[in-house]
């Protein structure tokens, strides 16, 4: 009677955990970078200190599947001091500031691919203000779905 209970008792505590299953899988990683050259961040916490001299931030987006992606970008900031910035979005030499911003930047990763994003923050005012900068990476074939990294500006809360 003792081991049947045992049994029952790991048996109601495996369930859930095998109900839950495993952790889901994203069709893209996005890395960050505070220099071109890295080192990048895949996960955490990213905070960018911008004052009086225009700065760049980088994203690096890479195909997790077997297949290729269609995506767009569409960028956006928020938080006080989103209006004190000059903010252009780069694809290598390519200035996508109009596309990113409407969200019809559309770019193809095949699978492993990976391609690189500027996003440069130029100060209008002499004290610019705190600002989260969000680029929102669009899957449209197969695996549909929004992915983002948002980098803290100047604040440590200011992405949420």
């Amino acid at each position: 009677m003792r081991k049947l209970l045992l049994a029952l008792i790991a048996f109601a505590l495996l369930v859930p955990a095998a109900a839950a299953g495993p952790p889901p899988k994203y069709p893209i990683d996005i890395d960050v970078a505070k220099q071109a050259g890295g080192p990048w961040i895949d996960n955490g916490f990213v905070r960018k200190n911008v004052d009086k001299k225009t700065e760049s931030i980088f994203w690096r987006v890479r195909n997790r599947e077997d297949h290729k992606l269609d995506l767009t970008l569409e960028t956006l900031k928020s938080g006080s001091g989103a209006g004190d910035y000059r903010v252009r979005w780069f694809r290598g030499d390519k200035d996508i500031t109009k596309e990113a911003r409407d969200g019809e930047f559309a770019f193809g990763l095949r699978s492993g691919e990976k391609k690189t994003f500027e996003a440069t923050l130029n100060p209008k005012v002499s004290n610019p203000g705190p600002v989260c900068i969000i680029p929102f990476f669009t899957v449209h074939n197969d695996v549909i779905g929004d992915y983002s990294y948002g980098v803290y500006v100047n604040d440590d809360g200011v992405c949420g």
